[in-house]
C-alpha cells in the first residue's frame, strides 16, 4: 500500500491489474501462493521485497536472488544497464521520486488512544482541503487534496498527483510516512512533503 505509483502507468500499458495489500508479505500469499484464484505477475513492497507468483516455480516469500537475477535477465535481454532501463522508464511513464521517514509519537499512550487521535486528526482531511507544503524552490506553500484513500492508513492524493501517505505501526509508537513527488525536476519537493506529514501527525497528539 505505501509503494510508488510509478508501477501504475507501467502495468496500463501492459494491460496488468494491480492488487494493493496491507503491508507484509504473508498479505501478499492469496495473490502469489498455490492457493491463489488469480495469480500475480509477482509481488512487491516498499522495503523492496520482491517475489514471483507460484506459478513461476518460485516460493512465496521475499527473495532477493531472485529479485538480483530478474534483474540480471533484464539487463541481458535489453542490452542495458539498470540504470539506463530506469531512464527509460521514466521517459515514457514519468517521474516519481518516493521518500519515506518514520515519526515517534508519545510512548505513554496506548495503541488504541494513538490510533484513535490519528483516525480523529487525519478523517478531518476532507477533498479540497489545503495541506501546507512549504517548497520555495518550486513556489509552493500549500497543496489541495484530490483524493483521500484510507484502505491500510491513509493516502492523499494532491494537486499535481503527489501524495502523502500515513499508516500507524502495528509493533512501535511510530507512524509510517510514504510520500512521493511526481514530475521531472520535482525532486525537491519530497523533503517539503515529509515535513508536512509530519506536521500532520503532530496536529493529532
Amino acid at each position: 500500500y505505501g509503494t510508488s505509483r510509478f508501477v501504475d502507468p507501467i502495468a496500463a500499458e501492459h494491460g496488468l491489474k494491480i492488487v494493493e495489500t496491507d503491508t507484509g508479505f504473508k498479505c501478499l500469499r492469496p495473490y502469489t501462493g498455490p492457493e491463489a484464484q488469480h495469480m500475480a505477475v509477482c509481488g512487491f513492497e516498499e522495503a523492496d521485497g520482491f517475489t514471483l507468483g507460484h506459478h513461476m516455480g518460485h516460493f512465496v516469500d521475499k527473495d532477493s536472488l531472485v529479485a538480483m537475477l530478474v534483474a540480471l535477465q533484464m539487463m541481458l535481454d535489453r542490452n542495458q544497464t539498470l540504470g539506463e532501463i530506469y531512464r527509460a522508464l521514466q521517459i515514457r511513464h514519468g517521474y516519481y521520486f518516493p521518500g519515506r521517514r518514520p515519526v515517534d509519537i508519545d510512548r505513554s499512550l496506548s495503541r488504541e488512544v494513538r490510533q484513535r487521535k490519528l483516525s480523529e486528526a487525519l478523517g478531518a482531511i476532507a477533498v479540497g482541503h489545503k495541506i501546507s507544503v512549504n517548497c520555495p524552490a518550486l513556489g509552493i506553500t500549500k497543496l489541495e487534496v484530490l483524493k483521500v484513500e484510507q484502505l491500510f492508513g491513509y493516502r492523499f492524493t494532491l494537486a499535481g498527483g503527489h501524495t502523502i501517505m500515513l499508516r500507524p505501526s502495528g509493533t512501535e509508537p511510530k507512524v509510517r510516512v510514504y510520500v512521493e513527488a511526481v514530475g521531472q525536476g520535482n525532486e525537491v519537493l519530497v523533503e517539503p512533503l515529509l515535513a508536512a506529514a509530519a506536521a500532520l501527525i503532530g496536529s493529532a497528539f
